[in-house]
């Protein structure tokens, strides 16, 4: 069920995005990956500077690293698709 629908959504986006909205969603997940910055920021703050984090709080740290890299990954997907 869920392949279907990912198929669905991928058909309407390829029939309604050709006029430029792709380049929206390219700027959308850049936008989302500048935004994490500021968390490392408060990661190493709270861990270091404020020892109030513990190794079990820093699993915050690993989950930004995932998101950043998931919004890289995205946004670099949107530009080549774009660019194709």
């Amino acid at each position: 069920m869920v392949q279907l629908t990912n198929i669905g959504r991928t058909g309407a986006r390829q029939r309604f995005c050709r006029d430029g909205r792709d380049s929206k969603r390219d700027i959308g997940q850049l936008l989302f990956a500048v935004l994490l910055l500021p968390f490392f920021g408060f990661n190493y703050w709270f861990h270091y500077e404020v020892p109030v984090l513990t190794s079990i709080g820093m699993l915050d740290f690993a989950g930004n690293i995932i998101m950043l890299a998931c919004a890289i990954i995205g946004w670099r997907a949107a530009r080549a698709q774009e660019q194709a």
